[in-house]
């Protein structure tokens, strides 16, 4: 089975832009697998993947369960955190864009427009409401060589010693990017709050 994993995970990162999409989290607030919520009839995780893959960033699934027609990199141990699968990760390309699995209204052009502005930067994060989204941002992959040198769980240990620049709101809109699809979704009264504004099919 790993054997078949690594070569998946090789055949797919030979671009300059690639993605990783975090779906083992332990979803306690939303009370179950929120990569298995139904958008439309199709699970989050497929939907993501799709969506990432559809604008040129195919993605490697970091979790607990493969997302048929992509490459996965299983979690060794549940429930870590997700600097634990991303640590893991060895990028292929230039740069990667990190998503996690609880964003039902993603904007596949989130990535293109973040690659845009991130010249002279290790990331680009956007910012919604003063609130940084680094599990929804663009990093290099030089920023895995800093993240060797730390020891500690937490995303935000590795960002401060990352040269990061955030996107407010007022930078967000004026690229062309809607708050709702930085919006996450962690327990069922976000996640229906959420679709409520778009009213999709949801299971």
């Amino acid at each position: 089975m790993d054997e078949d994993i690594s070569t998946d995970y090789d055949a797919c990162h030979t671009a300059t832009k690639g993605a990783i999409l975090l779906t083992g989290g332990r979803s306690q607030r939303m009370g179950r697998d929120k990569s298995e919520i139904l958008i439309d009839g199709e699970r989050l995780a497929s939907r993501l993947a799709r969506l990432l893959s559809e604008a040129g960033w195919e993605p490697c699934i970091l979790g607990r369960k493969a997302v048929d027609g992509f490459a996965f990199l299983q979690d060794n141990e549940d429930f870590q955190g997700p600097l634990s699968a991303v640590r893991r990760f060895e990028p292929r390309t230039d740069v990667v864009f990190v998503l996690s699995c609880d964003l039902p209204l993603f904007d596949a052009k989130i990535p293109d427009v973040l690659f845009s502005i991130i010249e002279g930067f290790d990331a680009v994060i956007p910012t919604p409401q003063d609130r940084a989204q680094p599990l929804c941002a663009l990093y290099r992959a030089s920023c895995w060589e800093t993240l060797k040198t730390l020891d500690s769980p937490r995303v935000f240990d590795w960002i401060d010693l990352l040269s990061v620049t955030y996107l407010g709101d007022q930078s967000l809109v004026d690229l062309g990017i809607e708050t709702d699809g930085l919006a996450n979704a962690n327990s069922p009264e976000e996640l229906e709050s959420l679709l409520a504004r778009v009213t999709p099919a949801i299971d």
